[in-house]
């Protein structure tokens, strides 16, 4: 959830329709450096942001209940960043990234990543719906439903030996997941990048690597 305090993020677009943020540089911010929430038709291009890795929860786009986002053309260096489409992810805790809480509601989908290139990311492609940032979480049995969630041309090098992680709600589970042209391999030489899920379905086309197996060809 974004936190409104806007003294947090360096820039917050909240209950906004039909905007654009176009060759922005943002640095170092105290949390989220830009933060869309409850906004419709938001074009989001061209943008620099960097942080330190060691600095948590400095997301470099975070988008939540929100329509009709398009992010494209971004370099984004931080502790976290997700991209739409043409970008690249350097040295970042998570690269392409669905998390959802226990317990939570609602839909995640129609979502695609495409052409997205990874350097030394420590989680290069992840969703995870067990989150929990401070440890202890209840087991919930309700979920929120991701589907039509495609990962399409990413490609690049894993700093974790796991460089694909699909965990999914045991109750809903990820539908519709597709994988093509998916590259990713170990950054350090001569070790392997591997893949994990659970109650994850979908399919796989072209080459995917590591190879994911719950998803079919």
């Amino acid at each position: 959830m974004i936190d409104y305090d806007a003294r947090v993020q360096s820039l917050a677009l909240l209950h906004v329709t039909k905007a654009q943020v176009l060759g922005l540089s943002f640095k170092n911010s105290a949390m989220m450096h830009v933060a869309i929430g409850m906004s419709v038709g938001v074009r989001i291009s061209n943008l620099k942001i960097t942080a330190p890795a060691e600095s948590p929860n400095t997301d470099g786009i975070h988008v939540e209940r929100s329509r009709h986002v398009i992010i494209s053309d971004c370099q984004i260096s931080t502790a976290e960043g997700i991209h739409v489409s043409d970008s690249t992810i350097v040295r970042t805790d998570n690269g392409v990234r669905i998390k959802t809480w226990q317990g939570a509601t609602g839909f995640a989908r129609d979502i695609s990543f495409r052409n997205i290139s990874l350097t030394e990311v420590r989680n290069p492609i992840i969703i995870d719906q067990f989150y929990c940032p401070r440890g202890g979480c209840k087991n919930e049995t309700s979920a929120v439903q991701v589907s039509d969630v495609k990962f399409i041309g990413v490609k690049g090098t894993s700093a974790n030996d796991m460089a694909i992680r699909l965990e999914c709600s045991q109750s809903s589970g990820c539908h519709d997941v597709v994988m093509e042209d998916v590259d990713i391999r170990n950054a350090v030489p001569g070790e392997q990048a591997q893949a994990f899920c659970f109650n994850a379905h979908g399919k796989k086309a072209k080459v995917v690597k590591p190879d994911v197996p719950c998803l079919s060809y």
